[in-house]
């Protein structure tokens, strides 16, 4: 433990003497923004337009990222943010249509993992994300469990790891959590935009190019 707080400590001081110049980007305000054709930098694995998922089903006609104009701003910066350490953004899953909602909602009702549709969830406001980090050479992260993993372990309270994969958890809470994004706590993968409630919930179909 005393390892990964001297690994945040000097993350944090790295963090506060860099104050990186982002690139512009060139964005329609008044739509939903596609993320991965704004920033090509991100590896995209939107799981659930295929079969390959914790589901084992397909929901989305289309791999795209799909974001609110700021949300997308932010994430953008993130990403820019985390190349400097030689990492890059892994998106799972973004903006999320209330139709898609409902059906997760009906193969499992439980609202600890699913939001009931009356509710809604941020990814349905396209206003959070499902992420992971990473390296250079595409090889992710160790965070210690798989994507909807769902288990306890998936925590981020749960601490009986190697000190590898709590800094790299801590790495990602800390800069997305820079960028404007707030993590939950059962989630390690899951991060919402600070003003996603300000959002209305959406219906949209993801459209194919």
């Amino acid at each position: 433990m005393k390892n990964v707080i001297f690994i945040v400590m000097v993350i944090s001081l790295f963090l506060a003497a860099y104050n990186p110049v982002y690139k512009d980007i060139t964005i329609e305000k008044d739509s939903l923004v596609d993320v991965g054709s704004a920033d090509s930098s991100f590896v995209l694995e939107i799981s659930k337009a295929g079969v390959d998922n914790y589901w084992h089903r397909r929901f989305y006609d289309c791999p795209k990222c799909m974001l609110q104009h700021q949300v997308a701003i932010d994430l953008i910066a993130a990403n820019q943010e985390f190349h400097k350490l030689g990492y890059s953004i892994k998106l799972w899953d973004c903006y999320r249509p209330l139709d898609v909602q409902r059906v997760l909602y009906r193969i499992c009702s439980n609202p600890r993992y699913i939001m009931p549709p009356h509710i809604g969830s941020d990814h349905n406001r396209a206003a959070a994300v499902d992420i992971t980090l990473v390296d250079s050479k595409g090889q992710e992260l160790d965070m210690g469990t798989d994507y909807e993993d769902f288990s306890h372990k998936t925590s981020r309270g749960y601490k009986n790891f190697p000190d590898t994969i709590l800094s790299n958890r801590e790495l990602l809470k800390t800069i997305m959590e820079k960028h404007n994004f707030k993590s939950y706590s059962r989630e390690w993968w899951h991060f919402r935009h600070i003003k996603a409630r300000s959002y209305e919930l959406l219906n949209i179909p993801i459209k194919c190019d």
